[in-house]
Order: C-alpha cells, then structure tokens, then sequence
C-alpha cells in the first residue's frame, strides 16, 4: 500500500478516483473525487510530499502519481 493509499485510510477516506495535491507557498491541501464524482479537500498532506503540484489516479484498484 502506498503512502497515498495510506493517508487516504487513516484519513477514512474510501473508492477515490483521483485528485491533486497543492504543495506550493502557503497553500497545503488535497483535493479528490471519489468513485460517485463528489469532490473533497483536506488541508493536510501525505508524508514526504514533494513541493509543488501533484495529480494522482486510481489505476487497477492502487493510487498513483500521474507523471
């Protein structure tokens, strides 16, 4: 399980389809959407998240980073 997968568990957080992660300046907060298409934002970070702009996707049932 990766640390996405991870945060989004401790976080009770299920069935995300996929998001961005805003890690720039002052502004520190995850916004996704889950299976059904609502949309969410958590004004927190995963551990070890790289400075900058960050998109992610559920692929074969695991989240990844969109590179």
């Amino acid at each position: 399980m990766s640390i996405l997968e991870q945060f989004f568990k401790l976080k009770g957080y299920k069935r995300i389809s996929h998001g961005v992660i805003y890690n720039q300046h002052s502004v520190k907060q995850v916004t996704f959407w889950d299976e059904s298409g609502k949309e969410y934002k958590i004004y927190d970070l995963p551990e070890g998240t790289v400075q900058g702009i960050t998109c992610f996707k559920e692929e074969n049932g695991s989240l990844v980073i969109i590179e």
